[in-house]
């Protein structure tokens, strides 16, 4: 027994002995004797509530490999330092969303859109890094207050929910929102905090089931394009009309048959494209009557009598309204208007404005909004200034802005290329602007009564100009383009300091007046004697001291004065 046991126990002592064969192998596939499971990953954060996601949709279509920890096999995945930050399931078959989708605190942009997902868990409040949200073609039927709070989100999809009916008030918290799309819901209202996201350049909330939307959406001034089609809006908010940058507007398939005007000036004014049923018109007649109601609440002692409870204003005095119910003429005089909102400018499409004997002081820029405007008379009050936008007013044929206290025409009195007639007497005028001579329909010219010391050379373009009436100023002189007017008949100039008249006079053949007394001449030039047409010509009150030449003598037109014909025209 004893020399037996001595082989056995040397074999399984012995330090030289050979291992088994299967330890051999193990050796030479791991040199280094490390242990193959401390190799493997760590699993993160983010690969547990994807591994959750995975796990709690059986029948998905994700395709991941579960024992791949790093995700980098993972399709719709993205990363950057070992945290994800893009994360695309669209379409794979997905029915729920994990509350773990909030441990993703560095993702960026995720996409869960044409799923069967019912509920957004909470949750997706700790996602404060997201920028693009796609929650398009699920089954959701509401949406968590939380989403409010993914103060980075710049995009968020929400349409073809159709189980949809609102929305939180606290979408109002993404205030980096630039796009929103909602449409193919069945919202039947949208919260007025909508309004705070005024970053938005696109809104979708077409194909709804929306009977209002909230006047907040007037707030919206970067939107560019407002989608509210196929829904059963009967009206809508006229603070629509502050959506100045706006380039498309879509309401067709609607309840609607009016718009506010102010909405309709959108495309009026040239900025916006708004499609709409044929049956829709713009409500302008309400938009005028906001308007006088506005005029009437500046001038609280105006004496017009307005019953402003009648919003058809066909009992109102001094109104003249169109067939479609729109103010057409407005004849204000001696009502005790003293006063000029600026909501005058509303009165889009209005043709004759009278607001005269007041104590009119001055003239809102809006006025020039009245594009359709053929008369305006504005006499007998206190305006000191026209504001430029009077060359806007394109149409206007007759301008009467006497017995004021003007002091100068604005350059864009020129751009009014349609004026026939200008009432510019009794003011505090020293010159006309140059631009004045681009007024080639201009028919009369009154400038009596101011401190006028010279006359534009522009004034020779006026080339239909019959009278031009320009007494009681202080002219020294007249300019030698005068002579271009072939169609004056009437010139007055009497009551100013003029020392001689130019040559070119001779050459207005169809002057059939004119009135140069109570000046400072010597004497006039002798081609006046060949104005075929002249019937008066009168020069008293002139010292006339040179005498008058024999020709000017002999023009049985020609008025003198007691003192004159005593020694200017003696033989």
């Amino acid at each position: 027994m004893f020399v037996l046991s001595l082989p056995i126990l040397h074999s399984s002592c012995s330090k030289d002995a050979a291992p088994p064969p299967e330890e051999e192998k193990e050796d030479l596939d791991n040199p280094d004797g490390v242990d193959p499971i401390a190799q493997q990953p760590e699993e993160t954060v983010d690969y547990l509530a994807l591994k959750t996601l995975y796990e709690a949709n059986d029948g998905n279509t994700l395709g991941w490999d579960l024992d791949d920890t790093t995700m980098k096999s993972w399709d719709g995945v993205e990363q950057e330092n070992e945290r994800v930050t893009r994360l695309d399931t669209k379409d794979k078959s997905l029915k729920v969303l994990v509350p773990e989708i909030g441990n993703l605190e560095k993702l960026i942009y995720l996409n869960i859109a044409i799923n069967g997902i019912e509920t957004i868990p909470q949750q997706i409040n700790k996602l404060v890094s997201l920028e693009v949200l796609h929650l398009e073609s699920n089954d959701l039927t509401s949406v968590p207050a939380e989403i409010g709070q993914l103060i980075e989100l710049k995009e968020l999809y929400l349409h073809a929910n159709n189980s949809l009916k609102e929305l939180p008030k606290e979408i109002g918290g993404l205030s980096k929102l630039t796009i929103l799309n909602l449409y193919g819901n069945a919202l039947e209202k949208i919260p007025s905090e909508i309004g705070n996201l005024t970053k938005l350049a696109l809104l979708s909330i077409n194909a709804n089931k929306l009977t209002a939307i909230p006047k907040e959406l007037g707030k919206l001034t970067d939107l560019k394009v407002l989608n509210l089609n196929d829904n059963k809006l009967a009206e809508l908010p006229k603070e629509l009309g502050n959506l100045t940058t706006l380039n498309t507007l879509n309401l067709y398939n609607n309840d609607l048959t009016l718009i506010p005007q102010e909405i309709c000036n959108l495309e009026e004014d040239g900025t916006t494209t708004i499609v709409k049923d044929n049956r829709v018109g713009c409500n302008l007649s309400y938009y005028h009557y906001e308007a006088l109601a506005a005029l009437s609440d500046a001038n609280p002692d105006n004496t017009a009598g307005w019953d402003l409870t009648d919003t058809s204003m066909q009992s109102w005095n001094g109104v003249t309204l169109s067939p479609d119910g729109s103010v057409f003429e407005l004849l204000l005089s001696t009502l005790d208007f003293n006063s000029i909102p600026k909501e005058i400018g509303n009165l889009k499409g209005l043709v004759s404005l009278i607001m005269n004997n007041g104590n009119i002081s001055s003239i809102p820029d809006e006025i020039g909004k009245l594009t359709s405007l053929t008369s305006l008379d504005l006499s007998f009050n206190e305006i000191e200034e026209i504001p430029v936008t009077i060359g806007n007013l394109v149409h206007l044929k007759i301008l009467n802005i006497q017995f004021n206290k003007l002091q100068r025409f604005p350059q864009e009195i020129g751009k009014l290329i349609d004026l026939e007639y200008l009432f510019a007497g009794s003011n505090t005028l020293t010159a006309l602007p140059s631009t004045i001579g681009q007024l080639i329909d201009l028919i009369w010219l009154f400038l009596e009564r101011n401190s006028l010391t010279s006359l534009p050379m522009s004034i020779g373009n006026l080339a239909k100009l019959e009278t031009l009436y320009a007494p009681s100023n202080q002219l020294t002189n007249l300019p030698v383009s005068i002579g271009n007017l072939s169609t004056l008949s009437f010139l007055a100039v009497q009551n100013n300091m003029l020392t001689e008249l130019p040559t070119s006079l001779g050459r207005l053949e169809n002057l059939a007046q004119l009135v140069v007394s109570d000046n400072t001449l010597n004497t006039v030039p002798k081609v006046l004697a060949g104005l075929a047409n002249l019937v008066q010509f009168d020069i008293q009150g002139n010292p006339l001291a040179d005498g008058l030449p024999p020709v000017i003598c002999s023009l049985s037109s020609l008025g003198l004065d007691s003192d004159q014909q005593m020694h200017v025209c003696i033989p």
